[in-house]
């Protein structure tokens, strides 16, 4: 069956330029093509759909097929010639190119001086195999064109040694990448981990030297893998905090480094130690450092917007979490798609609901829950399923609709028994929503508090909280008459 709808990466790619990036895109095209107004008309009309449409551009442009072929080509050379200057490892192979031509040209020497740069530079940025062939193609060239043949020993020392020391680094890094792969393999799931056993294996990964800055960075990350598999607070924060320090100093040598990772790790581990105020200070920093990869500026925008929602929430500020929620609601949207990340997207639904009945707008809460369960499946077994269902009967709860709460009790323990969901957490709150009227329910509260806080004393486990925001314990404190959750929250963290 022939395909109806082309594929979209030309409209993602159009739709991907900045102004700065179109406005550059149009002069490339103007000067570098007889038939440039034609290619512009296309891109222009791909520039004004808000969703991909290919029926009436072939209308439109006779030869479409070939035009979005060769657009495509046009604005992948002229982003190649926009971020020559910035991006370090376009401008070294564009260097690599120059050597090529100049050599077809018989212009040796100056080849030398530009292979001489470009071996500097793929040293500076660690680009371990473009220095190697480098430095066989410098070797080559100097054969080709030394005079005296008793100097052929001496550039066969000094290659044999150069060559040799990159081989080191390059087998240095390769090794600490299999290590990383092994540790994202333990926090993934895929291998059971043992926490005797990697306790050993991560006191002897951090007594392991790095040969290079590249294999430092992974070495951090891959610490960082198994202190959160070990549960390690202390020493998670310590590595990510060194991870993002590192990660930012080579962004300095090589501006197109991506340090997302170490960023999402060191804010993660800010969070889970609490350190809530430093996390909205680097949130600032974070957001205003200017980025010219639009991908990783967008994925950092995904994250600091949920990681600084979690620190308000934490901190007790309800109304400024709503409001900043609200005013960046369309830009997550945006960003989330343009990077792929539902997850984010859904925390951030999640934490619009958590926003809401925290600043007690039970209705809007109620309207939200019903939004959400149309723009995200989450599947029975996953414990944001079973949070959600929470906070569909604690908003009716605080609605006062108890009838109808009761009905949603029964409704929703048999899916739980259903979905094999044993909480105990959940379980207990199941109960107290069974019983409770306008005329117990504080009582009934109480009660439910104390055989919850029994459970995680005993257990030596942590307070359960709905999307890992709020403890139900500080809400049944609230409801029953005791600390507000505001209260609690800011009595905890110092919000």
């Amino acid at each position: 069956m022939p395909r109806k709808q082309g594929t979209t990466e030309l409209f993602t790619l159009v739709h991907s330029l900045s102004p700065e990036e179109k406005g550059y895109f149009k002069k490339f095209a103007s000067r570098h093509s007889t038939e440039g107004s034609k290619y512009l008309q296309l891109f222009d009309a791909i520039s004004k759909q808000t969703a991909f449409e290919e029926t009436t551009l072939k209308k439109k442009f006779k030869s479409y097929v070939v035009m979005k072929v060769y657009l495509k080509e046009m604005i992948t050379d002229s982003l190649l010639l926009y971020y020559r200057q910035q991006h370090p490892h376009i401008d070294l192979l564009s260097q690599i190119q120059k050597v090529h031509v100049l050599l077809m040209k018989g212009m040796q020497d100056e080849a030398l001086k530009i292979l001489d740069k470009a071996s500097k530079q793929a040293e500076k940025i660690e680009v371990f195999e473009v220095s190697r062939y480098l430095l066989r193609l410098k070797n080559n060239l100097f054969l080709k064109t030394i005079k005296a043949p008793t100097s052929y020993s001496e550039i066969a020392v000094e290659y044999l040694k150069e060559m040799e020391q990159l081989e080191i680094v390059e087998s240095d890094l390769l090794q600490w990448e299999i290590r990383s792969l092994k540790a994202l393999s333990i926090y993934k799931g895929i291998d059971v981990f043992n926490a005797k056993s990697y306790s050993t294996q991560t006191d002897q990964l951090k007594n392991t030297t790095t040969q290079s800055h590249k294999s430092n960075l992974i070495k951090l990350e891959t610490l960082v893998g198994f202190y959160k598999a070990e549960a390690n607070e202390q020493e998670l924060y310590n590595a990510a905090n060194e991870y993002a320090s590192a990660a930012s100093a080579f962004k300095q040598v090589d501006s197109s480094y991506n340090d997302t990772m170490a960023i999402n790790n060191y804010l993660n581990a800010l969070a889970d130690y609490s350190r809530f105020n430093e996390l909205l200070t680097e949130y600032e920093k974070i957001i205003a450092q200017p980025r010219y990869d639009k991908h990783q500026q967008q994925k950092l925008f995904v994250l600091c917007i949920t990681y600084k929602i979690t620190a308000l929430v934490h901190l007790g500020k309800f109304k400024e979490a709503l409001v900043f929620i609200q005013k960046n609601e369309t830009l997550m949207e945006e960003a989330s798609n343009f990077t792929h990340d539902a997850v984010r997207l859904r925390v951030f639904y999640f934490d619009k609901l958590i926003a809401l009945f925290l600043n007690k707008q039970y209705r809007d809460t109620w309207v939200g829950i019903q939004q959400i369960h149309q723009k995200t499946a989450l599947k029975s077994l996953s414990a944001d399923y079973a949070d959600l269902k929470m906070l569909e009967l604690m908003t009716q709860f605080m609605l006062g609709n108890f009838d109808l709460l009761k009905n949603m009790a029964s409704k929703t323990k048999k899916e739980f028994l259903k979905n094999k969901i044993q909480s105990v957490t959940y379980q207990t709150l199941l109960k107290f929503f069974s019983k409770a009227s306008l005329i117990n329910y504080k009582q009934e509260a109480k009660k439910v508090l104390e055989v919850l806080t029994q459970y995680y004393t005993d257990n030596k486990k942590y307070h359960r909280k709905a999307f890992a925001r709020i403890r139900y314990t500080y809400w049944l404190e609230e409801i029953s008459g005791g600390r507000t959750i505001q209260k609690s929250l800011q009595e905890q963290f110092g919000g």
